[in-house]
């Protein structure tokens, strides 16, 4: 596979970043402009126009939401009052109780082991409309169709980010039970 080449682009930056970035490039011995690469591809991938693994110079093609009408994943709808979740790395499982906890720490009820997702970034809560997601405030958001969002009441086959981690939820409904 043939790298892809860099291009230079001219773009304005705001003095105080401009600054800052020259002050980290000193600090951790790096250069800026690649700091400044690295932070635009953290930015693209966190918003859903990068995947997970793609090249650092691997042209971004869209916001990588699923298509609308798509399938969810993993089979079909859960039971009635169930709520399961599929991560980009294929491990799957079930969330149980009233408030699930997601985060980085390890007593969340869903562990995400990405640096930039904090301790506790956000809480899914049952309501007689269904389950609630709920960003506790976190440094870099939760991301629901390329917006930050803050709640939603999650629908079956949602993909939400968590700093650029996709996580799809499969919603219990009725009329739709059990696994494929």
């Amino acid at each position: 596979m043939t790298p892809t080449p860099r291009v230079s682009k001219k773009i304005a930056v705001a003095q105080h970043l401009w600054d800052a970035y020259e002050q980290m490039a000193e600090a951790m011995g790096a250069d800026r402009e690649s700091l400044i690469n690295q932070a635009l591809h953290a930015f693209a991938r966190s918003q859903g126009f990068l995947e997970r693994g793609e090249a650092e110079g691997a042209p971004a093609i869209g916001p990588a939401a699923k298509p609308a009408g798509a399938p969810a994943p993993a089979g079909s709808r859960p039971p009635p009052g169930v709520l399961r979740y599929q991560l980009s790395s294929g491990r799957t499982g079930e969330l149980e109780g009233e408030r699930m906890v997601i985060g980085r720490g390890r007593h969340c009820q869903l562990t995400l082991d990405v640096s930039k997702v904090s301790r506790e970034h956000a809480a899914i809560h049952r309501s007689p409309g269904g389950f609630v997601l709920e960003d506790l405030g976190s440094a870099n958001g939760t991301w629901f169709d390329g917006a930050r969002i803050r709640a939603r009441t999650l629908e079956h086959g949602d993909v939400v980010y968590f700093c650029g981690e996709p996580v799809t939820f499969l919603v219990g409904g009725e009329g739709e039970g059990g696994d494929a």
